[in-house]
């Protein structure tokens, strides 16, 4: 752990978490090193840690999946999708603004958070291949193969979310989640040091960097623009259904 670190997550979860409601905040280098961990405004009073215990359901923020599966298989964020109604066995997907835009770029699409295109790239590479990306990924919770599991229905832990997009941002590298590097006795005997992974790469160096355009838009222009630092930054938003999650 970064002690300043650690003190500005629990201050940022103290300062931005809802009265009444909890928060939860993992900070993760790119090879997997937890810099600082929050489970919950106070300990003391919910002895329960939603970094890595509970399971809730992500929202748009498992769109990186679906995207990159879509990626993948070929898409580019220049190339053009159509915003319009469409309907899979019965299902509906709506955008959270209830309109249709019509012809815009796979960037726009994912920075904008398009539900409607989100679930034909997933239609087009097949849900099951959503799924497994996300497995792929680091989600060890089960993952739904139904449509609407490219909006983020199944249930997710936060650190494997984290995890998932520390191997984006380390190129397509996966990331292992650790928190010691070493134990050792008051007189320096070693009694434990962690050996490094072996590089394992998860997808191709183009496809991490253009899932990372996608997410820099949603910074810049998209629905994450009140998260903009003043340098580079990439990210995802992710609500559900009547703001449960966000």
């Amino acid at each position: 752990l970064d002690l300043a670190m650690q003190q500005a997550a629990d201050a940022a979860i103290d300062k931005m978490t809802p009265a009444g409601a909890q928060g939860a905040l993992v900070a993760m280098d790119n090879d997997g090193a937890v810099r600082a961990m929050v489970g919950g405004r106070d300990y003391v009073t919910s002895i329960y840690n939603r970094a890595t215990q509970a399971v809730r359901q992500a929202g748009s923020s498992f769109k990186l999946f679906t995207y990159l599966a879509a990626i993948e298989d070929g898409a580019t964020p220049d190339d053009t999708v159509v915003d319009e109604p469409i309907t899979i066995n019965g299902w509906s997907p709506r955008n959270n603004n209830r309109t249709y835009a019509g012809e815009m770029t796979v960037r726009q699409a994912f920075a904008y958070s398009v539900n409607t295109i989100a679930v034909k790239l997933g239609q087009r590479v097949g849900f099951d291949t959503v799924a497994a990306m996300a497995r792929r990924f680091g989600i060890t919770t089960p993952v739904s193969t139904t449509p609407s599991t490219v909006l983020g229905v199944s249930d997710v832990r936060l650190i494997d979310m984290t995890r998932a997009y520390a191997s984006v941002a380390s190129g397509g590298v996966a990331a292992s989640p650790y928190a010691i590097t070493k134990v050792t006795t008051a007189g320096g005997e070693i009694l434990y040091e962690r050996t490094p992974d072996e590089p394992r790469i998860l997808i191709a160096p183009w496809v991490a960097a253009s899932m990372t355009d996608l997410l820099q838009a949603a910074v810049e222009t998209g629905t994450g623009r009140a998260a903009q630092i003043g340098r580079p930054l990439a990210g995802k938003t992710g609500t559900t259904s009547s703001n449960r999650d966000g």
